[in-house]
């Protein structure tokens, strides 16, 4: 921290008018040791802070965001200021929040980087408030995925006893919101009057590290192309004890990839490949295997050639799912939960809505719905004809089938579908189009990291069949905003509700979705496309290009003759 940064933080201890705590984390403690006080008390973390009082001013100063969840995720009740500040001593952006309407009205907000490079977020009430909860806004704030809650599973920490939450701290437990787990021995575990039994008491090392932190470690940002070298793990300067950050991440985008050498720390390989970067490794020492798990350890060791763009990004998307499944919130809540014996479901309950005009189309369809590997509610439509139920129950039993009339605008049929739906999600799923069987499983995973309110993949891969050629096309992926191929949208019901619904169009309804979400101040996140092929033919398409429009040759990066979908796609052998 350069002697400029230090002096913002000792000016607001200066002008303070009264007692202020300073939390730090171990990365900051040795740059912060010029900033002093007579009235100044330092806290290394939740577990070194003193009684609950009053205070001047409440200071935060950590090593980045992921740094400010960590400590935000544990921190119990620190008293009541009017003033608090967030340093960051790296990031893309400062912390900011949304001020609560609860608070006391938020008078100053002043958020700038300095010239020596670290963020500061300097806030000042109207009115004393406890600090807690603007530091829990601001850590919420620093990563808007995977903070949708802790999905049944309430979990607390031995030391300090303070309940955990997906990226802020709850209050302290008591009798009224008692936890399932209790991480570490030491803490009460007598019978919860409102649950009816004791917490389990967890202290398998590996889970008491907690989650890596999926809201900053995500595949947002990856480069299909890149040409930098393949570098060495070993290389890479990684500090043993925060492991892979995001602001590594970023640096690593235009690299090929990451060698893994043993010994390396599992925890910064499983956060290198949350995020998405594709790795490549020897054998697995035991140790390392017991705590990537097998599925990641094995990918490790997969040969595969980082030269070829396709073959890279395949890659990539394995690692980053499994890893992201394993190592993020959700398997750690997961695998907390089975200690429990409490139930736990990382996704809300989904429901595939298939509005079809052509009957010769309904077993390809549904075929491709049948192959997806997450629970699902299948909602067929027949377009002007009713569908065959014992074809569709055939490979979806308990598919809800309906029929709509032929005159009926396609918006009304969607919104005939989406009303007959009974999952928290709606995906959106085309007739004529191919679907790899991780295809939505890897949406619930791009929604959960990126918060965005719609979900989608381009179109990235074409099969042209008037010349029985597939394309692939320059299209960027893993970002928030921009177009989404309309059969690959996942949503909410709540977000449906909030735009009216499916507007009654004859054509554009994907377009008029998407408008509707962004002019509710909606987002937008587009995931890879390498699970999804659209299929082109000669005619019945709601939007038709032409061929040619698909073979322009500044928007194709490759093409071969015959199907040839990623390898992602897997073989549907009925195509």
């Amino acid at each position: 921290m350069a002697p400029a940064a230090t002096d913002q933080l000792q000016r607001l201890v200066d002008q303070a008018d009264g007692d202020v705590l300073l939390l730090h984390d171990a990365a900051s403690a040795a740059p912060l040791a010029d900033v002093d006080g007579d009235r100044l008390l330092r806290a290394g973390g939740a577990g070194d802070l003193p009684e609950p009082r009053a205070w001047a001013a409440v200071l935060v100063a950590v090593a980045d965001a992921a740094a400010l969840r960590r400590l935000a995720s544990v921190l119990p009740k620190v008293g009541g200021t009017r003033v608090i500040a967030c340093w960051l001593a790296e990031g893309e952006q400062p912390a900011l929040l949304v001020p609560r309407p609860e608070w006391p009205p938020l008078t100053t907000c002043n958020a700038r980087r300095l010239p020596s490079g670290e963020w500061l977020t300097v806030l000042r009430f109207a009115r004393r408030l406890q600090a807690g909860g603007p530091i829990a806004e601001l850590a919420r704030s620093a990563a808007p995925g995977g903070t949708r809650g802790h999905a049944g599973l309430v979990v607390a920490t031995a030391d300090p006893f303070q309940v955990l939450g997906s990226a802020g701290a709850y209050d302290e437990p008591d009798d009224h919101f008692p936890p399932d787990v209790v991480l570490g021995s030491g803490a009460p575990t007598y019978e919860q009057p409102v649950t009816g039994r004791q917490p389990v008491v967890v202290t398998d090392p590996l889970l008491l590290g907690g989650p890596l932190d999926e809201g900053l470690l995500n595949p947002r940002g990856f480069l299909a192309e890149a040409s930098a070298d393949v570098v060495p793990l070993d290389s890479l300067g990684l500090d043993p004890v925060r492991g892979a950050t995001a602001a590594l991440v970023a640096g690593l985008r235009e690299h090929r990839g990451v060698r893994v050498g043993w010994p390396a720390d599992p925890r910064a390989v499983a956060g290198l490949a949350m995020a998405g970067v594709p790795l490549v490794g020897g054998p697995v020492p035991a140790d390392a295997r017991a705590a990537l798990g097998e599925r990641l350890a094995d990918l490790l060791t997969t040969e595969v050639d980082l030269d070829d763009p396709l073959r890279r990004q395949e890659h990539s998307v394995r690692l980053r799912r499994t890893a992201l499944l394993e190592h993020s919130s959700l398997g750690w809540r997961n695998r907390l939960a089975a200690a429990a014996g409490t139930p736990f479901r990382a996704f809300p309950t989904c429901s595939v809505l298939l509005v079809t005009r052509r009957p010769e189309r309904l077993e390809f369809a549904v075929r491709q719905v049948a192959r997806q590997r997450i629970d699902l509610e299948l909602v067929v439509v027949g377009h002007g004809f009713e569908p065959d139920a014992g074809l569709v129950h055939a490979q979806v039993p308990g598919a809800v089938v309906l029929s709509a009339d032929a005159g009926e605008l396609y918006g009304d049929a969607l919104n005939r579908a989406a009303g007959a739906a009974s999952g928290d999600l709606l995906a959106k799923m085309d007739d004529d189009d191919w679907y790899g069987p991780d295809f939505l499983g890897d949406l619930q995973l791009a929604r959960h990291y990126s918060g965005a309110d719609i979900v989608g993949t381009p179109a990235e891969f074409v099969y042209l069949e008037e010349v029985d050629r597939t394309v692939q096309r320059t299209e960027r992926s893993e970002l928030t905003g921009g177009f989404v191929a309309g059969g690959t949208m996942l949503f909410s019901r709540d977000l449906l509700a909030s735009v009216g619904g499916f507007r009654p169009v004859v054509r554009s309804v994907d377009l008029q979705l998407l408008a509707g979400a962004r002019a509710a101040g909606g987002q937008v996140y587009r995931s890879h496309g390498l699970g999804y092929v659209l299929r082109r033919t000669a005619s019945g398409h709601t939007w038709d290009a032409g061929t040619d429009y698909f073979l322009e040759p500044d928007r194709v990066a490759e093409q071969w003759a015959g199907f040839r979908p990623s390898a992602l796609v897997e073989p549907d052998p009925e195509r």
